[in-house]
């Protein structure tokens, strides 16, 4: 961090380290997998913030039922850093589902749907402290490919977060269009 202390008095250096392991195999070529085990740690320099740590495991699957479709699935969940007042991490959860359909060579339809659940690990035992919240989200986009590397995605993003704290609570409608290069 840049700036210390923040803007709400904590020194927010820290020092921290990941490891992990994983792996993915092709079940029967119309189905992949891939899981993975990591360990997390972070300590900070201000020792009003606890340190984050823990195991983080994340699995997948990906099923291809023809040449043009694409269904995958997927859960990651990991301790995560975060800036919020008082609070130096939580343990965030991530499911979601992708179809992917290929409706001609060069161009893609793609349905995307995720819950977030984010479950603070330090807060206080005030009802006014930050201790859940919860992310749901789905989008629905075309990409138009160029070539092999380049394309152009446009699409809808629903967003909405629910919280034990009704401050952090929102709705989102975005529109979107990107512009994508794979190198």
């Amino acid at each position: 961090y840049d700036v210390s202390p923040d803007e709400n008095g904590f020194f927010r250096e820290s020092d921290g380290y990941t490891a992990g392991v994983g792996a993915s195999w092709d079940m029967t070529g119309l189905l992949t997998g891939d899981v993975s085990l990591n360990w997390y740690e972070q300590n900070y320099d201000d020792p009003r913030l606890l340190g984050v740590d823990g195991w983080g495991v994340g699995a997948g699957l990906t099923w291809t039922p023809r040449p043009t479709s694409t269904v995958a699935v997927r859960f990651a969940g990991r301790p995560q850093e975060t800036n919020q007042p008082g609070i130096s991490g939580f343990f965030g959860q991530l499911y979601s589902v992708r179809w992917q359909e290929d409706l001609r060579e060069n161009l893609l339809f793609q349905l995307r749907g995720s819950l977030t659940l984010n479950d603070y690990e330090n807060p206080g035992f005030d009802e006014d402290e930050l201790s859940n919240t919860r992310i749901y989200r789905g989008d629905i986009g075309l990409t138009y490919l160029f070539g092999r590397n380049f394309g152009v995605t446009a699409g809808y993003t629903y967003e909405q977060q629910t919280s034990n704290l009704a401050n952090l609570e929102y709705r989102s409608n975005r529109y979107f269009v990107t512009l994508g290069v794979e190198l």
